[in-house]
């Protein structure tokens, strides 16, 4: 995570990415923050314990499909997903 002090607040950004391939067998293909524990997501978890910060998730172009149509729901619909797709040329 990395944190910046600006005029207007804290801003969190969340690095997202990466293969997960040494989590394999747990992830089943999916982004390690996206495996459940306990019925819901390690993100949904970590974004819980941030509500009220202005958050960034910053995504690799690996897994950015996965990260992509977040902000529709409501649970992440104050956070900003970021990739180097969003800017591809």
């Amino acid at each position: 995570m990395i944190v910046t002090e600006l005029s207007k607040g804290t801003k969190l950004y969340l690095l997202v990415g990466g293969r997960g391939t040494r989590l394999a067998s747990v992830t089943n293909g999916k982004p390690k923050p996206l495996v459940d524990i306990q019925e819901q997501s390690f993100l949904d978890i970590v974004l819980d314990n941030l509500s009220g910060f202005d958050v960034t998730l910053i995504c690799s172009d690996l897994n950015y499909e996965y990260f992509k149509d977040l902000g529709a729901d409501v649970r992440w619909a104050s956070c900003n997903i970021f990739s180097t797709q969003d800017h591809a040329a």
